[in-house]
C-alpha cells in the first residue's frame, strides 16, 4: 500500500517573505518528505491511522474497526480495542520520524537561546554576514521587589567598520520606591573614528522624593582629538522644596600623539538654577562660563530672598573688555571697560546727579572755562582730594611716606633692611628722598648710616656718627631720576665702624615726585 502527501515545493517556501514562516514551512516539508519516504532507505516512512482507515484491505478495515470505537467515545480504558490502541500510539511516537518531527516544531517555537532552533539559525546566518541582534529580557517578581528590563542591540561590521544601536529599558518598584530608566545609544566607527549619540531618562520616587532627568550627549572622535556636546534637564521635588537645572555644555579637545596629553582644549557651559526653599528662600542663578585652556571669561547672573524678605541680586562680568554697543549703529561703543588697565571710557556725555569722588582727573579734563572763579577752594578740596600723578608740566606727584619705630642692637659691621614701598609713575619722574632718623649709642660710640635702593640699585647713602651715651637725630637727602612704570624702594641701616653698637629709633622717609 503507497500512501503519500504532496510536498511542499522549495520555490513555494522561498516565495515567503516572513522568515520564520518560511523555517516553519521547511520543518513541514521535511517532515512530509520523512513520512512519503522520500529521503535516506526510505525505511523511516510511516502511516498514520487515517491512511489505514482509507485503505479498502484487510489492514485498513482492522484498523477500522480499532479506531472506531475510541473516536466515538465507545472504548474503555483496560479494554482490548483501547490498549491496541495505546499500542499504535505509543509506537508510532516512538519511531523516528515522529521524532524527528516533533523535535522539528519544537526548535522552530524555541527562542534564540536555544542552538539549533530557527530564530537561533537566523542569528547565525547574521552574524556571518557581520550582523546581529540580541535581545534580552528580565522579569523579577518578588515580595519585596517587581523589576522588568528589556534590553535589544542591533550590530554590524565589516572589517574595522562598524555601527550599533542598543536599547535599554527597566522599571523596578518597591514597597517605597519605583524608578524608570530609559537609555538610547547610536554609534558608529571605522579605524581612526568613532561618534556616537546617547539619550538617557530617569523617573524616580519614593515618599519623600520625586526626580527626573533627561541627559542627552553626542560625542565624537578622530584619532586622538575629540568633541562633546551634552544637555541635561533635571527636576527635583521634596517636602521643604523645589530645584530646577538645566544645563549645556561643549567641549573640544586635541591631544598630543608624541605624549597623549591633551595640548588643547576649548570648552562652554551654560546653567539656570532655580530653588524654593522653605529654609534658604529663594535663588535663581544664570551663567555662563568659557575656558580656552585655562583662559576664563564668563557671565553670572545671580538672585535671592531670603526667608526673612531679604533680597539682593549681583550681575558679574568676568573679561578683560566690557562693551555697551547701540543697536543698528555698528562701531558705535558708548560705554567700555577695560579690566587690564582700569580705564573707563565714556563716548557722549556723562550725566549724574552727585558728585565726583575718583581719585584720579586726568591733564586737562576739567578746563577753566568750566570753574567759576573762586568755585575751587580749600573747603572743597580735602586730603588726597587730588592725587593725579600728572596735574601738568613740572606737577608734583603724589607723595610717598615709610617710616617706623627702630630696630635695636646694630653692632659693628652689620647691616638691617627695615622698609619697602612700591610706586607706579606714568612718566619719567624725577624723584627727592628726605629721611630722618633717631640713633643712640650707650657704650662706645659708632657710625650710623642709612642707605638707599630703587629696584635693587643704590642711589644714596648717608653716614654719621654717634656720641656714646647721646641720642642724636639725623636727616640726609637724595634726588633720582626714574622711568615711567612701577618701581621699589628699600631702606637699610648700617654701622660701618669697626666697634660700638647702637639703637636705631624713630625713622621715616618721604618720596616726592616731579614730572618731566
Amino acid at each position: 500500500m503507497t500512501v503519500s502527501v504532496p510536498p511542499i515545493s522549495t520555490a513555494s517556501i522561498l516565495a515567503v517573505k516572513d522568515p520564520q514562516t518560511r523555517e516553519v514551512l521547511r520543518a513541514m516539508a521535511s517532515g512530509i518528505a520523512v513520512r512519503n519516504g522520500d529521503v535516506g532507505s526510505g525505511d523511516e516512512a510511516f502511516l498514520t491511522l487515517g491512511d489505514l482507515q482509507n485503505d479498502p484491505s484487510i489492514a485498513g478495515k482492522l484498523a477500522k474497526s480499532l479506531a472506531g470505537p475510541i473516536i466515538e467515545g465507545v472504548g474503555k480504558p483496560g479494554s482490548p480495542m483501547f490498549d491496541l490502541a495505546e499500542k499504535l500510539q505509543d509506537k508510532i511516537m516512538a519511531s523516528p520520524a515522529w521524532i524527528n518531527m516533533f523535535s522539528a516544531v519544537t526548535l522552530i517555537q524555541a527562542p534564540d537561546s536555544v542552538p539549533g532552533s530557527a530564530a537561533w539559525l537566523l542569528q547565525q546566518e547574521a552574524k556571518a554576514r557581520g550582523a546581529a541582534v540580541t535581545r534580552v529580557d528580565t522579569v523579577i517578581k518578588e515580595t519585596n521587589l517587581s523589576l522588568a528590563k528589556t534590553t535589544e542591540t542591533l550590530t554590524s561590521s565589516i572589517g574595522a567598520a562598524g555601527a550599533a544601536i542598543k536599547e535599554e529599558r527597566e522599571v523596578r518598584a518597591t514597597q517605597n520606591e519605583a524608578m524608570t530608566q530609559h537609555l538610547q545609544q547610536v554609534v558608529t566607527w571605522t579605524n581612526q573614528s568613532f561618534v556616537g549619540v546617547q539619550n538617557e531618562l530617569t523617573t524616580r520616587t519614593n515618599n519623600d522624593n520625586a526626580l527626573a532627568s533627561a541627559i542627552n550627549t553626542m560625542w565624537a572622535r578622530v584619532g586622538l582629538n575629540q568633541a562633546l556636546v551634552q544637555t541635561g534637564t533635571q527636576i527635583a521635588v521634596n517636602p521643604v522644596g523645589s530645584a530646577l537645572t538645566k544645563f549645556e555644555q561643549l567641549q573640544a579637545t586635541v591631544t598630543d600623539p608624541a605624549t597623549g596629553l591633551v595640548k588643547s582644549y576649548a570648552a562652554l557651559r551654560q546653567e539656570v538654577n532655580l530653588t524654593n526653599d522653605k529654609v534658604q528662600g529663594l535663588s535663581g542663578k544664570w551663567g555662563v562660563k568659557l575656558d580656552l585652556n585655562g583662559y576664563i571669561a564668563g557671565v553670572t547672573l545671580n538672585s535671592s530672598v531670603s526667608t526673612g524678605g531679604v533680597a539682593k541680586s549681583s550681575f558679574l562680568v568676568l573679561a578683560d573688555t566690557f562693551a555697551v554697543g547701540a543697536p543698528g549703529r555698528p562701531g558705535i561703543v558708548p560705554f567700555a571697560i577695560d579690566a587690564r588697565t582700569g580705564l573707563v571710557a565714556v563716548r557722549g556725555d556723562l550725566v549724574a546727579q552727585g558728585s565726583i569722588t575718583g581719585y584720579q582727573l586726568g591733564a586737562y579734563s576739567i578746563s577753566r572755562d568750566k570753574l567759576a572763579l573762586k568755585v575751587v577752594g580749600g573747603a572743597q578740596i580735602d586730603d588726597l582730594a587730588v592725587d593725579t600723578f600728572k596735574l601738568g608740566p613740572n606737577s608734583v606727584t603724589v607723595p610717598l611716606y615709610l617710616s617706623g619705630q627702630g630696630s635695636g642692637g646694630i653692632s659693628a659691621g652689620t647691616t638691617r633692611m627695615v622698609g619697602q614701598i612700591a610706586a607706579y609713575y606714568p612718566a619719567e619722574v624725577d624723584i627727592v628722598a628726605l629721611v630722618t632718623w633717631k640713633a643712640a649709642a650707650w657704650n662706645i660710640g659708632g657710625n650710623t648710616g642709612v642707605i638707599l635702593h630703587v629696584d635693587g640699585r643704590q642711589f644714596h647713602y648717608q653716614s654719621d656718627s654717634n656720641i656714646n651715651t647721646f641720642a642724636l637725630s639725623h636727616a640726609t637727602s637724595a634726588r633720582v631720576r626714574l622711568s615711567q612704570g612701577y618701581h621699589t624702594f628699600t631702606v637699610t641701616f648700617n654701622n660701618e665702624w669697626h666697634q660700638g653698637t647702637y639703637d636705631l629709633g624713630d625713622w621715616s622717609v618721604t618720596l616726592l615726585g616731579v614730572m618731566k
